[in-house]
């Protein structure tokens, strides 16, 4: 099915399975951004335990997502699509602290 990904894997441990039409994408990104995260879930988020293109399985508040972090201040957050409009507002509220004074 994705022979690419999983010849990439080799020997290594790892699954090859297709979760698009399962989950929706919310990106957040900038130098708050680990921040907001840890506010919303209990995932361990330092760089030694979350490196980049690594993903973790946790929730966010109430909802089960995937984290996936793609950059050094950018992550993926990944619930399921039912769950997305929840996910972005309580990213939303959990920015709020961060924003500049102007923005509110």
């Amino acid at each position: 099915m994705f022979p690419q990904l999983m010849a990439a894997l080799g020997d290594l441990p790892g699954a090859v399975v297709d979760l698009s039409a399962n989950r929706t994408t919310l990106e957040l990104s900038g130098p708050s951004a680990r921040g907001v995260l840890e506010k919303l879930c209990a995932a361990d988020l330092h760089p030694r335990s979350l490196p980049v293109h690594s993903a973790v399985s946790t929730q966010l508040g109430l909802v089960p997502v995937v984290l996936w972090r793609i950059a050094a201040q950018t992550y993926r957050v990944m619930p399921r699509a039912s769950f997305a409009e929840y996910a972005a507002r309580l990213l939303l509220d959990g920015m709020i602290e961060f924003a500049s004074p102007e923005v509110l």
